[in-house]
């Protein structure tokens, strides 16, 4: 019972981040609309959720230790390299393809996990994966899907999560949550910003204060601040696949906020995507054989 709690738990907090990141691909447009570059954007959100998380975590912070300096570390790594791609792909692509492929970090994972643990992927985390790429393939509309440059980067972007996504699985045992979330929070500042400094310094374009100031409070506290805590704390109950397909239900709310804002149109794609992604989420969460166990025993009782 404590054990079907605390995954359940898991799942709730799993949810909450994808609808938190869901409004994160408008939140990013808005950014990136009112002037901001793409280094600047994440240099701006991660500084944001630096701030938020020393306010946190300053007591455990003292603790500190040179094995959590160096798996954070190398977790605000890979966050770099992703949300570069992502912010890059965000402006040249609209929120709703940007969230659709970002989303597909779902398909790598498992792949990842097995090249970190020699575990091969169960049948059912393949299932739902392929049920989820369906639905986020019907969300965009169906048919062929034309990558632009954009698209590239925000596909790029999807197999570095994946990455991240796997990594964190893979060290979650070894990690207290706050201290290593401020590390890697503090590795994306720094090295975004010295990118900022050397790439895009000089090339700044006129800036809308009010909407690039309201779009990167909202990435800095919520999409990355809160998100990535709820991230490292659910996967401490959560598989690393697991994971990986519930977050990947951002796509749903990023099109659906996109929609809501006037970035995209409304869609019969959207209901059917929707319900398809939904579906591949209970495909993994719900233990099938399980059930049917308890129906026979129901039956022969």
């Amino acid at each position: 019972m404590i054990g079907w709690l605390r995954r359940t738990e898991a799942t709730g907090e799993l949810v909450l981040l994808a609808i938190l990141w869901g409004y994160g691909y408008v939140a990013g447009a808005q950014a990136l609309e009112g002037g901001l570059t793409p280094f600047l954007v994440v240099f701006a959100r991660f500084l944001i959720a630096s701030v938020a998380m020393a306010l946190l975590a300053w007591r455990q912070l003292l603790q500190i230790t040179a094995l959590q300096l160096r798996l954070g570390v190398i977790s605000g790594l890979l966050l770099f390299v992703g949300f570069v791609l992502q912010t890059f792909g965000m402006a040249h692509t609209t929120p709703s393809n940007n969230a659709f492929l970002t989303s597909t970090n779902v398909a790598f994972v498992p792949f990842f996990v097995w090249l970190a643990e020699r575990h091969p992927p169960k049948k059912q985390a393949l299932l739902g994966a392929a049920a989820c790429m369906v639905g986020v393939w019907v969300l965009t509309g169906g048919g062929a899907l034309h990558l632009g440059a954009g698209d590239l980067f925000s596909l790029a972007g999807a197999v570095v999560f994946a990455v991240q996504i796997a990594y964190i699985g893979h060290i979650s045992t070894r990690i207290e949550v706050k201290v290593f979330n401020f590390i890697q929070m503090l590795t994306v500042t720094l090295v975004s910003g010295l990118s900022f400094l050397l790439f895009e310094a000089g090339s700044l374009p006129p800036i809308q204060p009010k909407l690039a100031l309201v779009g990167v409070l909202y990435l800095g506290v919520f999409s990355t601040c809160v998100c990535y805590l709820l991230q490292l704390h659910a996967q401490q109950r959560a598989s690393a696949s697991k994971a990986a397909l519930i977050m990947s239900t951002e796509a749903l709310f990023g099109t659906i906020f996109s929609v809501l804002r006037g970035y995209d149109r409304f869609s019969w794609n959207l209901v059917g995507g929707g319900l398809i992604i939904l579906l591949s989420v209970l495909v993994v969460e719900l233990d099938f054989r399980a059930l049917f166990r308890r129906k026979d025993r129901v039956k022969k009782g």
